[in-house]
């Protein structure tokens, strides 16, 4: 078992490196149980012993992460931070494909009001209301028209998409989790202040 030692999380790429296997290899050691990791999406975060020791071979118990006191008010922290990561994207990724949240109009929204979840949305005509948002998912449907204003924005989604399914206890436990959290939000948020500059250097020079 690997309950008795703490662990750090590293990339598919890089336990193949350390174990000297080919990528492939190690994702099947993974779906197979006999290398420690969480799904992450599309991706796997492989559990690897701080000391170095090997762990395939055996499975992983979901009740043995070693917990900090601290693990709550950390994952509410990076929450938040993702929280207004999320708000920059969506004004960010509306203002650069120029639409607002109307009726027949695609459009970033919150999955719900209190949700993390970023997605694409349609407005869409209700019998209640005049409209509402239709949620599409984070990648844009093909048959939108508009899907060239959306390229620079879409990359970003998938990524704020990943983080978010990042944020759960049971990883946020885990040794040097919050940190790799931490620095991928920064990043994200890099990227979106990068775009909003551009954005605003092309709408000076277009008035």
């Amino acid at each position: 078992m690997w309950d008795d030692f703490p662990v750090t999380v590293v990339s598919v790429s890089e336990a193949a490196e350390r174990l000297h296997l080919a990528p492939h290899r190690v994702r099947r050691l993974l779906q197979d149980g006999r290398l420690p990791g969480r799904k992450l999406g599309r991706e796997w975060a492989v559990l690897w012993p701080t000391d170095g020791r090997m762990l395939a071979g055996s499975r992983a118990d979901p009740n043995s992460e070693h917990v900090s006191r601290e693990t709550p008010p950390l994952l509410m922290t990076l929450r938040q931070q993702l929280r207004e990561v999320g708000a920059t994207l969506i004004r960010t990724g509306n203002a650069l494909a120029q639409v607002k949240p109307a009726r027949g109009t695609v459009f970033l929204a919150w999955r719900r009001p209190t949700s993390l979840a970023v997605h694409f949305a349609m407005g869409r005509v209700t019998p209640t209301q005049q409209w509402a948002p239709y949620a599409l998912g984070i990648d844009l449907p093909f048959w939108i028209a508009e899907r060239a204003r959306w390229t620079p924005v879409v990359p970003l989604v998938r990524r704020y998409d990943r983080v978010r399914g990042w944020c759960v206890p049971r990883l946020v436990c885990l040794d040097g989790v919050a940190s790799v959290i931490g620095d991928e939000i920064a990043r994200i948020d890099q990227a979106l202040a990068r775009l909003g500059i551009e954005h605003d250097s092309t709408s000076s020079s277009e008035g």
